[in-house]
């Protein structure tokens, strides 16, 4: 099947060749599963599938791809959605670092940090989140936050034993964080926005 379709896109079949590709999308999302889980919201798999057809295209084109081993059409786009997905999560981390510094940082402006009203630092707060909290986390973020519920009302609505699971399950959140950013953002600006 590979070499078919290797030959129908040097003989200018491209179509045909991405109707056969196609049937690699499911093994390919699965083999990725626990990447795609960290996709930045702004992507999706498919996009980034579909990216990776035409990469691989162009490398058939060009004559750069050659099928041996192991080294099937498959294989080559799981690792060529695995490149994106890995650099798509580090420059979301980077950008999202960025720019929370630059708020934060920026003392000598009416935007700094200290002078935000509390619906801006939320903002703030939730593009931290947004880009770093892992799904596990992402309830009891909100709850305590954003809409500012008690540790013994967020014990209720997670099923939690108690207020006190609550605050060791929100403190082991917040350690992610700050594990996801420490070389991203000062401790002491994440201090500023963790004490929020």
């Amino acid at each position: 099947m590979d070499i078919a379709i290797v030959q129908q896109i040097q003989e200018g079949s491209i179509d045909r060749a991405v109707k056969s590709i196609l049937a690699t999308r499911q093994g390919v999302r699965s083999s990725l599963s626990s990447y795609i889980s960290n996709i930045p919201r702004h992507l999706e798999f498919e996009d980034i599938y579909y990216d990776s057809i035409l990469i691989f295209i162009r490398n058939v084109q060009a004559g750069k791809f050659e099928l041996r081993g192991n080294h099937s059409i498959r294989n080559f786009i799981t690792q060529i959605c695995k490149r994106k997905i890995q650099n798509s999560i580090r420059d979301n981390r980077v950008t999202a670092a960025k720019d929370i510094e630059h708020v934060i940082l920026s003392d000598d402006t009416p935007n700094s940090y200290h002078q935000m009203e509390d619906s801006e630092k939320e903002h703030y707060f939730q593009l931290l989140l947004a880009e770093s909290v892992p799904e596990s986390c992402g309830k009891i973020i909100e709850l305590r936050y954003f809409e500012k519920e008690r540790h013994d009302k967020i014990a209720e609505l997670l099923g939690l034993k108690n207020a006190n699971s609550s605050k060791v399950k929100l403190s082991d959140c917040i350690k992610k964080i700050r594990k996801y950013f420490h070389e991203k953002i000062p401790p002491h600006i994440m201090d500023l926005i963790l004490d929020y």
